[in-house]
């Protein structure tokens, strides 16, 4: 069934394009036919109950950075929270109320997140950080600590953030779908990632290494696929990773 969709779907995308031609063909396929409201993402059918409900409990979800499976009930904030993996005081958008339909509540790139982690790793950027093994980030739950990421406060203003491995392929394509499907408007992909060199390619290079060094994993083609039966798109690196490298590689 996914198979089907993806090439009806990818149907005008010539296989061929590269570069900027394929950025923008990209821009017009991924336009979302209905976006959630911020409110609606809290619950079942519309929101992160649904697209992360966890395949083990649907009961339950699975959190962003740690993998931990837990209730999805929303309790004001208090057990979960709406995690935007572009932050929003790194972006483009307003920070949305509940009624608010727009690139902040694009259901793609809001993840569930445990408060605790959410607050830890705040408006960080995403990057690579320098002696990690001194600066990991644990929470503990049910008295087992989950590594969720590497924290250095002390490299920019908030700070720099480097997920686990197993989580840098999610984060980058994340990234990536924000900057094709909101081409032209985006801010810079640098109020987002950090390189020492301080430049796009350096980061569309960091971008690209994530994203090799961690394929897709199943639990992302099916929270793709739930995405687009929200919201009427699709993460295109998701459903082809070599459109990263036709993009941002060596053309």
């Amino acid at each position: 069934e996914i198979k089907d969709v993806i090439e009806t779907y990818y149907a005008s995308v010539d296989n061929t394009y590269k570069g900027e031609t394929l950025w923008t063909k990209l821009k017009d396929v991924t336009v979302p036919k209905q976006l959630a409201s911020y409110g609606e993402l809290r619950y079942n059918v519309r929101g992160n109950p649904y697209a992360d409900a966890s395949p083990l409990d649907s009961s339950k979800m699975i959190d962003f950075y740690t993998g931990i499976h837990y209730p999805s009930e929303w309790k004001n904030g208090d057990t979960w929270q709406r995690e935007h993996v572009w932050c929003t005081s790194h972006s483009w958008w307003e920070k949305p109320d509940n009624s608010e339909r727009h690139a902040g509540t694009d259901l793609h790139h809001l993840r569930p997140e445990i408060g605790t982690i959410n607050n830890s790793r705040s408006n960080s950027k995403y990057g690579e950080v320098e002696n990690r093994e001194g600066k990991t980030k644990f929470y503990t739950y049910e008295n087992t600590p989950y590594l969720y990421g590497y924290l250095d406060g002390q490299i920019t203003n908030g700070g720099v953030f480097e997920p686990t491995d197993r989580m840098k392929g999610d984060v980058a394509r994340i990234i990536m779908y924000l900057l094709v499907r909101y081409k032209d408007i985006a801010t810079p992909v640098t109020n987002i990632i950090y390189t020492s060199e301080g430049t796009p390619e350096a980061s569309y290079a960091l971008l690209l290494k994530w994203h090799e060094q961690d394929p897709v994993s199943n639990f992302e083609i099916r929270r793709n696929h739930r995405t687009y039966n929200v919201q009427g798109n699709r993460n295109p690196f998701i459903d082809y990773p070599y459109y990263a490298k036709a993009i941002w590689g060596d053309n």
